[in-house]
């Protein structure tokens, strides 16, 4: 009987500590994922890297097609002294069936530095605070954040809950992580819930806000809970905030720009945008009133039109209820100061419209890039432009500036 209960013990101790490798916290009653994941070690499977090639391109473009798939490419690419530049994933705001997101990026030369990458993923606060600070105890950083609706099916095959008859959907996000060979150096993180639809519950966040930032942590990413977004708050003793922080509304896109012109006059900037909440900052208490805000639910268009020196941009990922179309919003924010004009190319790197039959857009999207595409991609870069945006809307873009002659 002894033996019996003692064979028992260990597959159950063995399938517990499978469960905590696979980066989920062990849901088990009165435990929170803090105390679980605390206790686990994180243990990653290294594989043996290819050799780096030789004659190095200054920006590399990859797309791999989900999440381990991206890791194993960053590192693949860290290795050989590229670091993560700007990346994106589709669907952006669109319900995703079981992680079917995929990935896109650009890499820039950093050697000889080298890099490293890791991922996790995260459904609440406290499960990323935790992840991130045993991260941060291993010299990793913070490097992205990227939001997703994930739908799980039922038993059955079927995307409904049993009860509501509603559809299924977890709301989380995908972490990235990075960590330069040689740097011991260690960070902490703190991750805040924001709200600014009420007015009470935005002074309570607020306050949390600020309390945070008089002990040295400066926000650098948002993460997702359902429909609230919570602020990824660092303490590096490098990187110290500066400045007065505000909690606003993001109000819709259309009148975005205006509110962002308003809290402009009072001297704020834009940090983070989301499709509830905006974080603004300034530095000072004087009036700058020197923004203009631009915004457009059609990157297409932004090819026939000129601005004054683009000092910042920011997206809002709109999600799409009807599962038809991606949203993806830019806004362009101006220094009316400068007189320095820009030109712009909008490269893109699909071409879901030439797609063959029977595949559908989303699945166009996630194609790779043609040889074409890519040496294109590179001879932007060798006529001076410089990547500001990676984006996905009808089409996966690269949003190319360089001054205008």
């Amino acid at each position: 009987m002894k033996t019996k209960f003692f064979l028992i013990f260990c597959i159950l101790a063995s399938a517990t500590t499978l469960f905590a490798q696979s980066g989920r916290p062990i849901p088990t009653p009165e435990t929170t994922p803090s105390q679980v994941i605390e206790n686990s070690k994180i243990e990653e499977t290294k594989k043996e890297l290819p050799p780096c090639e030789t004659n190095l391109e200054e920006y590399i473009y990859i797309s791999p097609r989900k999440i381990k798939e991206f890791s194993e490419e960053l590192n693949r690419y860290g290795n050989c002294g590229y670091r993560l530049e700007k990346s994106n994933k589709i669907p952006l705001g669109v319900r995703e069936p079981e992680f079917n997101s995929a990935f896109f990026a650009v890499m820039k030369l950093d050697a000889p530095n080298r890099y490293e990458y890791q991922w996790f993923e995260a459904y609440n606060p406290g499960e990323a605070q935790t992840r991130m600070n045993i991260r941060a105890k291993q010299g990793f950083y913070f490097k992205a954040s990227y939001l997703f609706q994930l739908v799980a099916a039922n038993e059955d095959g079927s995307f409904s809950d049993i009860v509501t008859n509603e559809l299924r959907s977890t709301y989380g996000t995908f972490l990235i992580f990075e960590k330069k060979a040689g740097e011991l150096k260690q960070r902490e993180y703190r991750v805040l819930f924001t709200d600014a639809i009420d007015r009470k519950i935005r002074e309570h966040y607020q306050n949390n806000l600020n309390s945070s930032i008089t002990k040295g942590f400066r926000p650098i990413g948002v993460i997702k809970e359902g429909a609230r977004f919570a602020l990824i708050m660092e303490y590096d003793t490098d990187f110290l905030p500066k400045g007065e922080y505000l909690i606003s509304t993001s109000w819709h896109i259309w009148g975005l720009g205006k509110r962002l012109t308003e809290l402009n006059k009072l001297g704020y900037k834009p940090i983070f945008i989301t499709t509830s909440m905006t974080l603004v900052c300034r530095e000072n208490s004087s009036n700058q009133n020197d923004l203009i805000f631009y915004t457009y639910s059609q990157p297409e268009k932004i090819n026939q039109k000129q601005f004054i020196s683009v000092t910042s941009r920011y997206f809002i990922s709109g999600i799409d209820e009807s599962l038809d179309d991606l949203s993806t919003n830019l806004i362009f924010v101006s220094d009316k100061n400068q007189t320095k004009q820009f030109e712009y190319k909008l490269h893109k790197m699909t071409n879901v419209g030439g797609r063959p039959k029977g595949i559908d857009k989303y699945d166009a999207l996630r194609q790779p890039p043609t040889a074409e595409m890519l040496a294109e991609f590179q001879n932007l870069l060798k006529q001076g432009y410089v990547i500001r945006e990676i984006l996905a809307s009808k089409e996966i873009y690269i949003l190319f500036e360089r001054p205008k002659k």
